[in-house]
């Protein structure tokens, strides 16, 4: 009986241990700053003119800005990516110019990720493209991968836009997370939410999803929960044999794209 009270007491103590960390220890398994990697210089370079740089509440933001008239595509990445690679795609796009910034911490971004700057730079960038570059808010497309999606989510829910591309999107990172740590409260737990569920229902702007088959990281269901609850029209693509991380390597992705941007 001894043993297995000890046993027990050290379970628990475990437990607890780990529900503190993932607290305190939690931006380092939602947020993934990459610097911008060696191999994308050459591409870089090539756009040097392109180059961007956006003052945000105590931030500075770099990124690449590729003017090919309207409508405008804001691009908003994943939780691991620098996006300097997107670059390398451009000329897959069939129309509009590409915005594409890299988050705080990102690339040659400052200061650090969280819920709430991410949203706040997102509006503060779209203002600065109406608002200095001129660009009609009925002009302006909203692109978000993975985590991207719900800071695109949001953007839609506080700014005039003509639709939203969502890449592997998710509901909420409650229940994302849920499938990668069912034993944590994470209900309790999570600082950073990122509860799209919560806004879907009233947007009304025509929305794409593209899914992948076999994604690992973002499980179908929170994918097609989001789909199902958006307020206006929706379409949804999933790219076979396609992994979260390689998605858009696929023509049938692209295909999707275009064929949205293009109606």
């Amino acid at each position: 009986m001894k043993t297995l009270i000890h046993l027990l007491t050290v379970l628990a103590g475990t437990y607890l241990f780990l529900l503190v960390y993932l607290y305190f220890r939690q931006e380092s398994f939602i947020f993934f700053p990459t610097k911008i990697p060696a191999q994308h210089r050459p591409i870089i370079n090539q756009y040097h003119n392109a180059s961007i740089s956006l003052s945000t509440a105590g931030a500075t933001l770099q990124g690449w800005f590729i003017d090919r008239g309207t409508p405008l595509i804001i691009y908003y990445g994943g939780n691991g990516e620098e996006v300097s690679g997107n670059l390398f795609d451009v000329s897959k796009f069939s129309t509009g110019s590409l915005l594409f910034v890299n988050y705080r911490g990102y690339g040659a971004s400052d200061n650090k990720p969280s819920e709430k700057t991410l949203f706040a730079d997102a509006l503060s960038i779209y203002d600065t493209m109406v608002g200095e570059y001129g660009f009609d808010p009925e002009q302006v497309i909203l692109m978000g991968r993975s985590l991207g999606s719900a800071v695109a989510v949001h953007v839609a829910a506080n700014r005039t836009v003509k639709a939203a591309i969502l890449i592997t999107p998710f509901d909420s990172m409650i229940n994302v997370g849920k499938t990668h740590y069912p034993i944590f409260p994470l209900g309790l737990l999570l600082k950073h939410r990122f509860n799209s569920i919560k806004i879907v229902p009233d947007l009304t702007v025509p929305m794409l999803t593209i899914m992948a088959e076999n994604d690992e990281i973002i499980p179908k269901t929170c994918s097609l929960n989001l789909l199902q609850s958006w307020g206006g029209s929706s379409k949804l693509i999933t790219i076979k044999n396609a992994g979260h991380n390689d998605i858009s390597g696929y023509p049938e992705y692209w295909r999707g794209v275009n064929d949205f941007l293009d109606q």
